[in-house]
């Protein structure tokens, strides 16, 4: 969370390595997991632990990153895409829409947020950004607080959605801009050569 150290994971067919590293690239440790989940890994706000899906016991474990071995669940099982904040911790689900606040009552926040949506949930201030893509308009971006209540439209995000790619969101700490990943060219052109021996 602070910036100092990076997990980056490297995903196979059958299993997931997670690497902590420094900024600098230097190995801190590294661990195996079946699976990754949908919107992880994502860190503990104190940075001493990672939360990653394990598709065997369809649980989100905590995974201390000084000592993997004392990988424990961090929630019930099913909940993916769990972000741990100071006001709450959230999470999707793969099989129906929504976001969720977890820790102590179970509390649905948004129902729209798409079920199976790879990229991490992505705060700014006190909402969470929810992707819409309505087939025939423009993608647009959503807020929704985190106390609760209606979300509301606060970008369009032309481009950002094709058949292939689900758009991952961020924003910048200090402006507060959000940025999105967009196809902004395309070459669907297929060519027919007819190749003749001379």
């Amino acid at each position: 969370p602070d910036g100092t150290r990076l997990a980056v994971a490297n995903e196979t067919t059958q299993s997931v390595t997670v690497r902590i590293l420094t900024r600098a690239g230097a190995s801190l440790s590294s661990f195996d997991m079946p699976s990754l989940g949908l919107g992880l890994p994502s860190w503990t706000p104190d940075g001493k632990a990672v939360l990653v899906f394990d598709r065997f016991s369809l649980r989100t474990m905590l995974i201390p990153v000084d000592n993997p071995a004392q990988r424990r669940p961090f929630a019930a099982p099913h909940w993916v895409g769990i972000a741990v904040r100071k006001d709450g911790t959230f999470a999707t689900r793969a099989d129906k829409p929504g976001i969720w606040r977890i820790d102590g009552e179970v509390k649905q926040i948004n129902s729209v947020y798409p079920a199976f949506h790879e990229p991490p949930l992505t705060f700014r201030g006190d909402d969470v950004l929810v992707p819409e893509h309505n087939p025939g308009s423009t993608p647009r971006i959503l807020a929704q607080p985190l106390a609760g209540g209606p979300s509301r439209v606060i970008a369009y995000a032309p481009g950002a959605v094709n058949e292939n790619v689900q758009p991952d969101l961020a924003v910048n700490p200090v402006t507060g801009e959000i940025v999105y990943s967009a196809q902004v060219s395309r070459d669907t052109n297929i060519d027919l050569l007819t190749l003749a021996k001379r």
